[in-house]
């Protein structure tokens, strides 16, 4: 990652230069006359330092940053690095419709596409590529960049680089690693919602100087923020009589489990509202249809689970309602920052309450492994060579971690100096000839025929498909795992042959360390209870901002650090400053014994004794009995029994206590 010689300032005429072309560059392919708030600041910072923060609010605009960027700048790709692959899809189609060479790689895409996006980046042609921060994980991905001019390496979501942030991602910690090794010339971090301290970690890790962070205000002066808690009893009835009352405009109502999405959805249509729902429990075939109809306007209320919105530009929404607590402010202000985004008025209401609290701290503490789970893969791992690969998908499933939390363990092991990883590698391709193998040979010289005569000896070779495992493939041919590799990587390019990898495997490497697996499953065992404490911390301050009695747009703007927000006049608290939120949230009532009766607690002690991998340790039955699901639950097949989620309306620490005392 290069930056800017620092002894070498760029001069006034420059940056006026520079700024003219970019406002010039704004309306003669975007359309606009003018820049929005801190979007010009962003690109004169990657002009000047080789790198730029841009903390806007959501639909303030980051996209626009390194769109125009890319054509700012002679040459090279613009790598745009986003778990929104909504987003991905939406901008590219916009771009393209502009006349820029734009792409996103995916799982989606068929393999023709893919080739075409692999031959433009290698000829220059392409200007601007999405991916998943996962997909550095794949050797072809880093093979195929490595070498390509990267003009721009912007993260989007920049805020799961923070471990301590409201959305960690360990693949997120990495990019810093490709960013460098690429050699790009200038970085851009963007981001909805850091906090300060979130601020800091983004620029230390990506060495962002503070003269280039640019940071908006979090205000929509457009958005009336209303906090109505409900009981869950009266919840929907009120949602109803909002919907059916307020003017017709687009809305979406956020839940927090697909359950109630199903429900609230049955409820609305059973009294006359057209809405549908949406969640990841349903066919991608099924969403899809939901957010475009809804994209559309054809229908105009949709129920959702978080997942929904996320990427997606629609300008005129109206109303969002929460119907359950968002589980952060960080969450909330994101999903209400889809509304209004052409500036009109848009009303955002709070409905979610108390009850809604211990649902959603189930969901942070259930996340962390159970100590022994933890400890053997710790076992494992320390017993390893000195060089190991590992496959996190069959790890997952041997240890009952899942698969984003075991990333997270590799991570904090890498930050403990215990291992570092090397590049991933896959063991095996499904080489599918076009034409039959026979147009393969006939179609090489004599030399790569014999080659490849070897490399399908020592592969399977089907009807349709050659596999081939890349270690057998090395011991049989005599060949460096690098030429099969490239070999294959040919017949693609060439047009032969379509490739498909599997079988990733993580290859890392053990460090001097002085840990031992006790000492360090403590100190794992520590970070997850810091982080679980963070983040109930987080959803207690949800509550405070329901609760408050002062103007609830400024204790946001307060939590992302404006020090003296000025009253908005015109929230909640701000029109009827005699309200009493803090009556509206209620506590949970009724017993664990009224719903987990004698008869199904006999049932689960036989799960339990049936199911010893799936549910033998307090906290795995806590969180079973809790709806959270595992790999071992879901390899037991127990999630469909009627135990499964059973205590879902209630706390885990009372459920936890319960379990524990079943003797």
């Amino acid at each position: 990652m290069s930056t800017s010689d620092s002894s070498s300032p760029v001069s006034r005429e420059s940056t006026r230069d520079f700024r003219q072309n970019a406002t010039q560059t704004l309306e003669r392919i975007f359309g606009w006359p003018a820049f929005r708030d801190g979007q010009l600041e962003v690109l004169e910072a990657l002009h000047e330092h080789k790198s730029a923060l841009a903390l806007f609010p959501t639909g303030g605009g980051k996209s626009l940053c390194y769109q125009l960027y890319s054509q700012l700048v002679p040459t090279g790709l613009t790598l745009v690095v986003s778990p929104l692959i909504a987003l991905m899809k939406d901008q590219v189609d916009d771009l393209r419709s502009r006349g820029i060479s734009a792409a996103r790689i995916d799982s989606s895409l068929e393999w023709e596409e893919l080739r075409q996006i692999k031959d433009d980046i290698r000829s220059g042609e392409m200007r601007i590529l999405y991916v998943a921060p996962e997909r550095f994980n794949n050797e072809n991905f880093r093979a195929l960049v490595e070498g390509v001019e990267i003009s721009l390496f912007a993260v989007d979501e920049a805020h799961c680089i923070s471990q301590w942030g409201h959305n960690f991602r360990p693949d997120y910690l990495k990019l810093v690693e490709f960013a460098e090794r690429l050699e790009a010339k200038a970085v851009l971090a963007l981001t909805a919602t850091a906090t300060p301290s979130v601020v800091e970690d983004i620029q230390l890790a990506l060495k962002i100087p503070q003269e280039a962070s640019i940071i908006t205000s979090a205000y929509r002066p457009n958005l009336f923020i209303e906090v109505n808690p409900q009981p869950t009893k009266t919840r929907t009835d009120v949602l109803i009589e909002r919907l059916q009352d307020q003017e017709p405009g687009t809305s979406i109502v956020y839940v927090t489990l697909q359950r109630t999405a199903e429900e609230v959805t049955h409820e609305l249509q059973e009294a006359g509202l057209p809405a549908k729902v949406y969640h990841a429990g349903l066919k991608a075939e099924e969403r899809a249809k939901v957010q475009e109809s809804w994209m559309l306007g054809r229908n105009r209320i949709v129920v959702a689970t978080i997942a929904f919105g996320m990427g997606i530009d629609k300008s005129d929404v109206r109303y969002i309602y929460h119907y359950n607590l968002p589980k952060s402010l960080e969450s909330y202000v994101q999903e209400i920052g889809r509304a209004g985004r052409d500036g009109e008025p848009s009303r955002v209401e709070l409905l979610g309450n108390g009850e809604d609290v211990a649902q959603l701290a189930s969901f942070t503490l259930g996340d962390t492994p159970a100590d022994n789970d933890l400890r053997a893969f710790v076992e494992f791992i320390l017993g390893e060579d000195e060089n190991f690969e590992i496959s996190t998908y069959h790890l997952s499933r041997s240890y009952d971690i899942r698969q984003l939390t075991l990333g997270t363990v590799l991570t904090y092991m890498e930050l403990l100096g215990i291992i570092k990883q090397g590049t991933p590698r896959y063991t095996g391709y499904q080489i599918t000839p076009i034409g039959g193998k026979e147009r393969i040979l006939n179609r090489v010289n004599p030399a790569a025929k014999a080659f490849y005569q070897k490399l399908f000896s020592a592969s399977k070779v089907g009807y349709k498909h050659i596999n081939t495992d890349m270690d057998i493939a090395v011991k049989e041919t005599g060949y460096d795992r690098d030429k099969i590799l490239k070999s294959i990587n040919y017949l693609e390019q060439n047009g032969l042959a379509y490739t498909k990898p599997s079988g990733l495997k993580k290859g890392y490497k053990k460090l001097e360390h002085e840990f031992t697996v006790d000492s360090l499953t403590e100190e794992l065992i520590r970070r997850f209870t810091v982080r679980e404490k963070a983040d109930l911390d987080r959803l207690q301050l949800v509550v405070d901002f329901a609760e408050t009695q002062s103007c609830k747009t400024a204790y946001i703007l307060r939590y992302f650090g404006d020090e003296n927000p000025s009253d908005c006049g015109h929230c909640a608290w701000c029109v009827d400053k005699n309200r009493d939120f803090s009556t509206a949230v209620a506590a949970h009532e009724g017993k664990i014994e009224d719903v987990l009766f004698s008869e199904q607690l006999a049932e689960l002690q036989t799960l339990i004794e049936e199911k010893p991998k799936a549910l033998g340790d307090p906290r795995k039955v806590t969180r079973y009995l809790l709806g959270i699901s595992s790999p071992a639950t879901g390899a037991a097949r127990i999630t469909r029994n009627k135990l499964f989620g059973l205590l879902a309306d209630f706390g885990y620490a009372e459920v936890d206590a319960f379990v524990k005392g079943m003797g």
